[in-house]
């Protein structure tokens, strides 16, 4: 793949950032984007039940003290915690465009860290030397990856189609991300340098929204393969070994690991509203409700 001259203006240095695997906030109901911080005792996610408008939200991992960190009308959307749990990386287009921005973890001191306009959605790298972000170029939806303090932007896809939710292993690893350049949506894997890119799912339905265990091992992602009615699948990082962890007729999706690996949080429905749950990522098992909106 080729490397991008462009320019990434504006941009401002950051702490190390902790990985997580941002969705599209929207297609999953009133929640979205839940990843936990460093320690795993709080998570961060987007709220979409403000009439429109998108705010982002913390919650113990325990299910209390809840905490709204932005109010306004814009779409604050992607949430992601830095390594040291202190700041919460976001995309907004509180500025008209859309871009990344980084705040304290109480939601104060808020500051523009991209400048390019055209951020769709992004995912910072676990060890923090690069953050991929999709940007559309022309009518498509490209991956590109730059460093924390906006140098060296590298463009790594170049397919039609749409190249959307990144989401980076180790630095050095590799990058898993979604596209639909051969007509329904599938997980992929590349090099962080974007030369090799393999498909790990090759389903006639959706396959999406794929995010990367701690240690790179292991792979959960939202699947439709069986209905419209999402469900949880893991996987190894290479695409072995599938395993379906959630079997119902709700909705269940937006999927990210707990630091340790031993559970997963996702967003799923209690029956009327949709909800924060987590899992066993062994099995699927031990389902636990965080939040409880009515």
């Amino acid at each position: 793949m080729r490397t991008a001259t462009v320019a990434a203006s504006g941009l401002i240095a950051l702490a190390l950032l902790a990985g997580a695997a941002p969705a599209r906030a929207g297609f999953t109901g009133a929640l979205a984007d839940p990843s936990y911080s460093p320690n795993g005792k709080r998570i961060v996610f987007t709220d979409l039940r403000q009439g429109g408008d998108r705010e982002i939200v913390t919650i113990g991992a325990n299910g209390k003290h809840l905490k709204r960190l932005t109010k306004n009308d814009h779409s604050d959307i992607q949430p992601a915690y830095a390594p040291d749990g202190r700041h919460i990386l976001f995309s907004s287009d509180r500025d008209g465009e859309n871009d990344i921005y980084s705040m304290r973890r109480d939601g104060t001191h808020v500051r523009h860290v991209t400048d390019t306009d055209t951020v769709e959605e992004f995912g910072p790298s676990q060890a923090g030397k690069r953050i991929a972000l999709e940007r559309e170029v022309g009518d498509d939806g490209q991956i590109w990856s730059l460093k924390p303090d906006g140098s060296d932007p590298r463009q790594l896809t170049e397919t039609a189609g749409f190249n959307y939710a990144p989401s980076f292993g180790l630095d050095r690893s590799a990058i898993t991300f979604t596209s639909d350049r051969d007509g329904e949506a599938n997980v992929y894997s590349m090099d962080p340098a974007g030369m090799t890119e393999v498909p790990l799912t090759e389903n006639l339905e959706s396959d999406g929204d794929s995010s990367f265990s701690r240690n790179a091992k292991g792979i959960v992602f939202e699947s439709r393969r069986d209905g419209t009615d999402a469900e949880i699948v893991r996987m190894k990082a290479d695409g072995d070994g599938e395993e379906q962890l959630t079997d119902n007729d709700d909705f269940d999706g937006d999927p990210a690991f707990t630091p340790g690996g031993k559970r997963i949080v996702f967003v799923g429905t209690d029956g009327s509203e949709y909800q924060l749950f987590s899992i066993r990522a062994s099995d699927g098992k031990k389902r636990h409700q965080i939040t409880h909106y009515k």
